[in-house]
């Protein structure tokens, strides 16, 4: 399976809770397909970047998610301790069909941009969270964090020196329509040692469909 249809299929499996478990080596088709599509994230590397390409539908028993634009290899940073590389981002409309879902998101018919990242560290004792990693978008829209119910867990209990660990972070739209966002800026705050002092520098990365 391809790294668009892994990272299509990540979302569809986050949003029925799968959000925190760590990763596993396991085969696809297993019983965990949740672990295994957040590995592929990071396991299946293509040769090429592709910004044009047809359009992947995914149906799951949460609801039915199709990625309008794709992006592979973004770019990876080094900000203080902490390394994060920007494997994929994809921006993807939906309807949500179980209730229970329903209850969580509050709203049907969705859009939003995932974005696939790569994390390690060299140093565990530092603060370093998910309300690190700002978005912006050439719509407008701005976002102090990832959607909580959408996105894996960023936090350093997560992160551990020594392992790199792969994680999905989510941005649901309020105003836009994913055909209309052509760019996105993921701004990440550096992380800061325990008196507060920021270690490194902010990075943007610029997410262009």
């Amino acid at each position: 399976m391809n790294k668009l249809l892994l990272s299509l299929l990540v979302p569809a499996i986050l949003i029925l809770g799968a959000c925190n478990g760590e990763d596993q080596n396991e085969k696809a088709g297993s019983s965990h397909q949740e672990d295994n599509s957040r590995q592929g994230v990071t396991e299946s590397k293509e040769q090429n970047n592709e910004n044009h390409f047809d359009q992947k539908e995914t149906e799951t028993f949460g609801g039915e998610f199709r990625a309008v634009a794709h992006k592979e290899d973004i770019g990876e940073v080094e900000i203080g301790p902490l390394t994060i590389n920007i494997v994929v981002s994809n921006l993807v409309t939906g309807t949500i069909t179980d209730p229970f879902i329903l209850d969580n998101i509050g709203k049907e018919n969705i859009d939003y941009i995932n974005i696939g990242i790569e994390i390690s560290t060299t140093n565990e004792d530092i603060n370093f969270s998910s309300e690190h990693l700002k978005l912006t978008t050439n719509t407008g829209e701005s976002f102090e964090s990832p959607h909580d119910y959408l996105s894996d867990k960023v936090e350093m209990q997560y992160i551990k020196e020594a392992y790199t660990r792969s994680r999905m972070i989510c941005y649901l739209f309020e105003d836009s329509k994913v055909e209309d966002v052509e760019s996105a800026n993921l701004i990440i705050k550096a992380p800061t040692d325990k008196d507060g002092q920021p270690l490194g520098e902010d990075a943007n990365i610029k997410i262009e469909f």
